[in-house]
């Protein structure tokens, strides 16, 4: 179980991406995460959840990059730098500043 925290530890340190409008969605190893996640929760069956939930937010991701801010996709990749990799936290970081920007007036449409 140490093994794992210190893997999970490294690779997210290790992850820094820099983001640019005209660069690509993260690609992101779910597999990886959900390994490593269900390893240090010490639970086998959670790797199916956590696989199912990566897929969901990976269309999401996918659905929404084109159309959401260039600094906020900036903003969530950077944030690799602080947590590992995983299409739910981008997609979460995603939402909530999209979220945050139309509450204070930044955006005048939400992307879909």
């Amino acid at each position: 179980m140490r093994t794992a925290l210190t893997i999970a530890v490294a690779w997210s340190a290790l992850a820094i991406i820099a983001a640019r409008a005209d660069e690509p969605i993260p690609e992101i190893d779910s597999k990886a995460y959900c390994d490593i996640t269900a390893e240090l929760i010490d639970d086998g069956p959670f790797k199916q959840q956590c696989l199912a939930s990566e897929a969901k937010a990976d269309r999401h991701v996918h659905a929404l990059w084109s159309e959401t801010p260039d600094n906020v996709r900036a903003a969530c990749v950077k944030s690799f730098k602080l947590v590992a990799q995983s299409y739910q936290s981008l997609s979460t970081c995603m939402s909530t500043m999209v979220g945050d920007m139309w509450v204070n007036g930044e955006l005048k449409v939400v992307p879909r």
